[in-house]
């Protein structure tokens, strides 16, 4: 575990650099067939209930838990539990 006064360091030095981050709504395994059925409109059931927490990877490391919100036209995701690297 990085001292606070060298994570602060870090983030000073590469804070400004990208890092893709990743929603996870659910996960499902389907047979080529399935996939080669699926058309517009066709419905794909995920994994997950509805309101249950979505995954927050960052560059694929799990780091946090949120859930769906929606603000007008536009979907975002509310930080319900976070535990990012320290």
């Amino acid at each position: 575990m990085q001292p606070n006064s060298d994570r602060q360091e870090s983030v000073e030095r590469y804070g400004d650099v990208p890092v893709a981050v990743d929603v996870r709504l659910g996960r499902r395994s389907v047979s080529i067939r399935r996939l080669a059925e699926l058309a517009p409109g066709s419905i794909l059931r995920m994994n997950r209930a509805v309101g249950e927490r979505l995954e927050i990877f960052a560059n694929g490391t799990l780091l946090g838990h949120g859930e769906v919100i929606v603000a007008g036209e536009a979907v975002r995701v509310r930080i319900a539990k976070w535990g990012g690297p320290r």
